[in-house]
């Protein structure tokens, strides 16, 4: 096993009502607001799920916000093939995945690491600057573990709650 510095950025919850819970951090947390996207076959490309690629259509809904130094995501899934559904089938709602930035130029020896180590990737995909790949580590670290290169995402967004102002 390769010792590796992870920079953890993210942590993210799936649920079956994504506006539900961002009212609920936001009333009774004061955490928000919220940037809420839409993903599907139109705003992801190299989308690849059990390392086969997704012809079929897909979508679900993200929202992001930003606590200190962590990103806090939640994850609707709609419709189609994603980890994100069979997380909810097999455990319900709850904590998914925390994500680790790395460089683009590191993408294939951390996969390869993962690989190695007996947790295949179970989802990746390109969103404008963003990379995301999820290794099935499910059984050894009790949760996923998102490795991820940060950058920009041009998907239309909204904010919750909706008279929020952005900063």
């Amino acid at each position: 096993m390769m010792k590796k510095d992870w920079d953890i950025m993210q942590v993210c919850i799936v649920v079956k009502d994504l506006k539900k819970y961002c009212r609920n951090y936001w009333e009774k947390m004061g955490i928000g607001p919220w940037t809420l996207r839409h993903f599907s076959n139109e705003t992801l490309r190299d989308y690849k799920v059990d390392g086969k690629v997704v012809d079929e259509e897909f979508d679900f809904y993200i929202g992001l916000c930003q606590v200190g130094r962590t990103e806090i995501e939640i994850i609707q899934p709609i419709k189609g093939p994603n980890c994100y559904w069979r997380f909810l089938e097999e455990k319900g709602e709850g904590l998914h995945h925390v994500k680790a930035a790395i460089k683009e130029d590191e993408i294939s020896d951390v996969v390869a690491m993962f690989e190695s180590n007996g947790e295949p990737i179970l989802q990746t995909g390109w969103c404008s600057g963003d990379f995301h790949a999820y290794p099935d580590t499910q059984a050894d670290l009790g949760m996923m573990f998102e490795v991820g290169v940060p950058g920009e995402i041009d998907v239309p967004y909204e904010l919750y709650p909706p008279e929020a102002v952005e900063k």
